[in-house]
């Protein structure tokens, strides 16, 4: 465990090596960096930035953070949807339109 030391959702509001991520139940904090892409497992390994590790212990993958107002902006074949553990109004994760 560390200390949740609270920032802002796509934001760069962490310091070296460190990004902005939902940790659990909608509350952020400055994690470090990892190498986990978006849709692969960060039960082991931290998601790289930008990214949030979501879901349930043993099944958490890596997904992408985007802004609700830019839906394009995750790229082709995806969209920024708003996800319930994400309680920035702003903020959404990338997933399939």
């Amino acid at each position: 465990c560390v200390p949740v030391r609270g920032c802002e959702l796509l934001k760069d509001s962490c310091g070296m090596g460190e990004s902005c991520a939902v940790v659990g139940d909608g509350v952020t904090s400055c994690t470090k960096i990892g190498t986990a892409q978006a849709g692969q497992s960060c039960d082991e390994e931290h998601c790289a930035e930008n990214l949030s590790c979501l879901g349930n212990v043993g099944s958490r993958k890596c997904y992408k953070l985007c802004a609700l107002a830019a839906p394009a902006s995750c790229g082709a074949g995806l969209t920024c949807k708003a996800f319930g553990l994400v309680k920035d109004p702003t903020v959404g994760i990338c997933a399939a339109k």
